[in-house]
Parts: C-alpha cells; structure tokens; sequence
C-alpha cells in the first residue's frame, strides 16, 4: 500500500473517531437535559408561585390599556420578562413550567458549548451534569421560572459568542451578538449584568494583547452596536405606549436603589442575611460549580483573554447574588 493510502487511511481514522467522540458528547448532554426535565416533573402543575403569579398576573394584562408601565400594573421588572410570560401564557398556567423547562435544557446545552470550546470533551460533560442539576434544582427554585433562571440563558449565550469570536479572530457577526445577548440578560432580570461585565473583560484583555490577538477598534464598535439593539428596541416601545421619559429606568433601577436604602435600615444584621444563601448553595450544587470553575480557571493562565472573560463572568454572577441585599427563606 502506498504512502498516500496509508495517510489516507489514518485521516478517515481520525475523521471517524472524532464522529464517534462528537457523538457520544451529544448522547451525554442530551442525558443531562432530560435529567434537568426529569427533576422539573414532580412541579410541574404546582399553582404559581408569587413571584410567577404576580408576573403572570401582569403580563396578562399588558397591552389592554391603562397608563401605568404594564398596562393597568406597574412591576418593577424589566419587559422582556414580562413578554416572556405573555408568550408563554399562551398555554395558559402551565406554560409558565414549559418556559422553564424549555430555558433549563437551553442552560445545559450551552454551558456544554462552552465548557467544550474552553476545556473540550471531558470538560463539557461535567459541565452539562452541573448546570442540569443546578437548572432544575429545588433548593434554589429553579424548578419553577424564576426571572434568574430565565436570564442566565442569553448571558451563556452571550459568552460563548465571546469564545467563538476569540477562537474564530475576526469574528464581528459573533461579537455583535454577544453585545445582543447580553443586554437581553438585563432586560429579563436587571442585576444580570455578569455578561456586559464578561465583554468588557475581553475586549479590555483583547487590547491590551492587540499584537497578539488581532484586536481592532471595530471589535468594540460590533459588541456595542449588538448590545445597543434591544435597548433601543425598549426606547422605541417606551416612545410608541406614551410612558414618560425614564419609564423603565425608574422602575428598574431607581426602585431598586431605594429598596436597597430601605434594606440599610433593616434590623437583621446583613451577614445574617447573607448566611441564609449558604444551606441553598450547597443543596443546589452551586457551590461546587463555583469551586469548579474557579479551578478551571487556573487552567486557562496561558490564554489571558478567556480566563479574563469567564473570570470577570463569574465574579459578576457572584456580585448579583451578593450585592442585591434581599435575600430571605423560601421554604
């Protein structure tokens, strides 16, 4: 046999096996989404909670009238959510459990997307089984539809379009629409800034490494532009339903700014509170995926620009959850 047949041969080699590897990757994701479904079965005609029912209440409503942000409500939510739960109230109550579930299988794929294109296949599936169980776990209440769960589906979007646009170079198509993802993350839940925070890291890392990686001005320009979108989508329905100016950004953000003025006098000490996260924490697995990724971490000091990235990612999830200041039981 010659040379040429024999390299041939070891190519299609490699070609199958890297099928085969591909395939079984998909096998294991796919586990763990139904895994994430399978743990959202037993909630899955439970009444609303508060939380879903008061949404669910105003998003109902939205779009018959009245003068207030939502109609005859006002919510201090932002309106992607709001029109998340419209869409999915067209299936009635259960609708609002099929939008979670829907979202919980999206989370596992893409955290596996990510995981792969960082730490590849033996990455990926740990990360899937994290982010299942994580997903639609009780501790947490994510086995209903809370906003958080709801808003962390465009924020991994938004970072594995950093990755790709980071592995792929010249990738102006991916960066516009990490900037889109990220900013949908804050109009479904308004503390999710982690992804604008994920972007800004990498494009601060990508010029400050310009020699290496390629980094040029319209890198930011195309991340600004795709995150300047939905804003502007937002401005314009702001405009076309008569609310004042600032509408959306005093519901959104000067509330929350009084609430957490309000919580400064509270009369339980702010670390009692805080220590309440940790029993949930640890019953979710959050804490170990945390750990997790923070030793991942440690792996990636070679390519600055993404340990930059996930590392500004996951300091900013954190910085949600501590920083909002309101936390209480829910069992």
């Amino acid at each position: 046999m010659t040379t040429v047949g024999v390299s041939g041969l070891r190519r299609a080699a490699l070609r199958a096996r890297r099928i085969q590897a591909s395939a079984g990757l998909a096998g294991a994701v796919m586990a763990c989404v139904a895994l994430a479904l399978a743990l959202r079965l037993p909630w899955l005609e439970a009444p609303l909670g508060v939380d879903e029912g008061g949404v669910a209440l105003v998003a109902q409503g939205w779009l018959h009238g009245g003068d207030s942000l939502y109609g005859h409500y006002w919510l201090d939510r932002p309106p992607l959510l709001v029109a998340l739960y419209k869409l999915a109230l067209t299936l009635g109550p259960a609708g609002v459990r099929v939008l979670g579930a829907v979202a919980a299988a999206a989370l596992v794929v893409l955290v596996a997307l990510i995981a792969r294109s960082v730490g590849g296949e033996r990455a990926a599936r740990p990360a899937a089984l994290l982010a299942g169980l994580a997903a639609s776990s009780a501790a947490i209440q994510a086995v209903f539809t809370p906003a958080e769960l709801l808003a962390i589906v465009p924020s991994a979007a938004s970072v594995l379009a950093l990755v790709i646009a980071h592995r792929r170079g010249e990738s102006l198509a991916a960066l516009a629409a990490a900037g889109a993802c990220a900013a949908c993350a804050v109009l479904v839940k308004q503390s999710f800034l982690d992804a604008l925070l994920a972007g800004g890291a990498f494009l601060a890392v990508a010029a400050l490494r310009r020699g290496q990686s390629g980094f040029r001005a319209r890198w930011a320009l195309a991340y600004l532009a795709g995150a300047a979108l939905p804003y502007a989508g937002v401005e314009i329905w702001e405009r076309l339903a008569g609310l004042g100016d600032g509408a959306v950004s005093t519901a959104l953000l000067g509330f929350r700014v009084e609430a957490l003025l309000a919580l400064q006098g509270s009369a339980r000490p702010l670390l009692d509170r805080v220590s309440e996260l940790a029993l949930p924490a640890l019953g979710s697995g959050v804490a170990l995926m945390v750990l997790w990724t923070a030793r991942g971490l440690l792996g990636l000091r070679e390519d600055r620009v993404l340990a930059a990235t996930l590392g500004a990612w996951l300091a900013g999830g954190l910085a949600g959850v501590l920083a909002g200041g309101s936390y209480w039981r829910t069992t």
